[in-house]
């Protein structure tokens, strides 16, 4: 079933969708992402503008499957799980991985760590906010051992990945142990 690209409650943020960035418009190049902020304020003929989490804005041209979603987190996962290093948000006062309170829409707070697949990720999330100060560094976790156990003291709810992907502390224990197990 393919859902209608020129109809604006068709969508909605977090959304997996292709789009045709503004800047490749002439080529017809199509980016993948998640949807951030929906730019179109009304149903669009040419498709719906978004802006997508890594910041390129362009019209929806297809909004992948159910099948073509499990293929994409497929791969992301086991690569992401076999990287040599992945970077966090270190609170230098309190000696800590940062864990941010958010509410979620339906109002439950969830207590979320942040975890950059690199360096450049960590420094573009925290570049203008209180987090770019000298109490917070970013720090690569020790890949000697599970993620998880690099956060068993805090309390966590949620991993963000790069901010795109969110993932519960318990489905984080889960995949890394089945990716891991694979090879």
């Amino acid at each position: 079933m393919d859902i209608d690209v020129t109809i604006k409650k068709n969508f909605m943020k977090g959304m997996m969708v292709d789009i045709i960035a503004d800047e490749d418009a002439k080529t017809g190049k199509i980016t993948r992402g998640y949807i951030a902020t929906i730019l179109s304020k009304e149903n669009n003929k040419k498709g719906i503008k978004v802006e997508l989490t890594s910041g390129v804005s362009g019209k929806v041209q297809y909004v992948p499957s159910k099948d073509d979603v499990k293929l994409e987190n497929f791969k992301f996962y086991n690569k992401f799980f076999f990287l040599p290093k992945i970077y966090s948000i270190w609170n230098q006062v309190e000696r800590k991985y940062m864990v941010l309170q958010h509410t979620s829409p339906s109002g439950k707070i969830e207590k979320t760590a942040f975890l950059f697949d690199s360096e450049q990720q960590a420094k573009d999330f925290v570049s203008g906010t209180k987090f770019e100060s000298k109490d917070y560094s970013i720090r690569e976790i020790n890949r000697k051992k599970p993620i998880v156990d690099n956060f068993k003291t805090l309390e966590i709810n949620y991993f963000r990945i790069n901010k795109e992907r969110k993932i519960s502390f318990e489905r984080m224990i889960e995949w890394e142990n089945y990716f891991k197990n694979m090879r």
